[in-house]
């Protein structure tokens, strides 16, 4: 396999994600630009699916399974008086750029519709927090 390839599968192993793949692809030999290029955008196109399985695994359980039932109608019931404002979606962005381990697209896919945010607004809040982690993990590694 190619190192670019490597790079991109490696930043959607979860708990590794961006903190693994750009130092990863840093000593393979790519380009700064080309592994944050290939690490960001492969890990922030990945939280498409991993956001669909998440809702989808709340649904199914909500659905077929008494305690997600409960779990869930509790928990949407509970939070049903505070809808999704900017800083719920910033506050999202913040959670996701920061690098450090389960902060990244698994997790914030879990809590996006915790959150109550639309689909679209999930996708892109964890997409641009990732676009943001890269850059920090890139200049933390220009320095070294």
């Amino acid at each position: 396999m190619n190192n670019e390839l490597l790079v991109a599968l490696t930043s959607i192993v979860p708990a590794v994600e961006l903190q693994g793949a750009i130092p990863f692809g840093i000593v393979s030999g790519l380009s700064l630009t080309k592994t944050y290029l290939i690490a960001a955008l492969s890990n922030g196109l990945f939280a498409l699916p991993v956001l669909l399985f998440w809702r989808g695994a709340a649904e199914f359980a909500q659905k077929h399974s008494k305690i997600g039932q409960k779990f869930f109608n509790w928990l949407f019931q509970h939070d049903q008086s505070k809808p999704a404002t900017i800083w719920t979606m910033i506050s999202l962005i913040v959670f996701t750029s920061l690098p450090v381990p389960f902060t990244g697209i698994y997790t914030s896919g879990i809590l996006a519709p915790l959150f109550r945010l639309p689909f679209w607004k999930s996708f892109f809040a964890i997409l641009l927090g990732v676009l943001i982690e890269g850059v920090i993990l890139i200049t933390l590694w220009q320095k070294y």
